[in-house]
């Protein structure tokens, strides 16, 4: 809510919630509280988001490639979502797993190629696959974590596993850079890193524990 206070947005056409999550739905009320939402999809609504089901606003096209089934665990079953247009990629794939991602493989291997990947399920070692990663062959992965997260986040054995795909993309936690924000430039995906760029004289500089430890 801060962030889009902060950039004048006081109206959403959708929110939607990957899944049931505390994580992931827990700012839910602010945001309904705060400025009008005319669509909610997904955890939380009764519309749930249907694998395949797309729509384009202003030349940016929004693509669910998965969502609940019978069988799904409540991450496999989250969400997935790709974003593109003419000069930029996205994939958020929520908190799936090794299976759910198996599983987008099997459906949709031809769509996840993405210039800018949200590590599924916050870098966990559950997750990033190498089949998964050679798929999305992102040229940025963002990880969702807090700094030295209690489960370790992203785990060492996953960094390594982004950084033996060629070309090796360029990682980067929340927890040690803030707040990351991804634009569209020239030459790709251009990153800006609140801490890095919004420091001040009395923070500390991040330390990136993640990319020191063994996996």
């Amino acid at each position: 809510m801060p962030y889009l206070l902060a950039n004048g947005v006081r109206h959403l056409d959708r929110l939607i919630v990957s899944h049931r999550d505390l994580d992931h739905r827990g700012g839910v009320p602010a945001v309904r509280a705060a400025m009008r939402v005319d669509e909610e999809i997904g955890a939380l609504s009764a519309t749930p988001c249907r694998d395949g089901e797309s729509w384009t606003w202003d030349g940016v096209r929004f693509e669910l490639l998965g969502g609940p089934a019978d069988g799904l665990s409540t991450n496999d079953g989250g969400c997935v979502l790709h974003i593109s247009s003419e000069h930029l990629s996205a994939l958020l794939p929520a908190d799936i797993e090794a299976a759910g991602e198996a599983r987008l493989l099997a459906a949709h291997a031809a769509q996840l190629r993405a210039d800018v990947l949200v590590s599924p399920h916050h870098g966990s070692r559950t997750s990033s696959s190498a089949p998964f990663i050679a798929a999305v062959a992102p040229r940025l992965v963002l990880h969702s974590a807090g700094w030295h997260h209690r489960f370790g986040h992203p785990a060492p054995l996953v960094v390594a596993r982004y950084a033996a795909q060629q070309p090796a993309p360029q990682q980067w936690s929340t927890g040690d850079s803030g707040a990351l924000l991804v634009r569209p430039g020239a030459g790709g995906p251009e990153l800006h890193a609140w801490r890095l760029e919004q420091g001040r004289l009395w923070s500390t500089p991040g330390d990136e524990a993640w990319r020191r430890a063994r996996p």
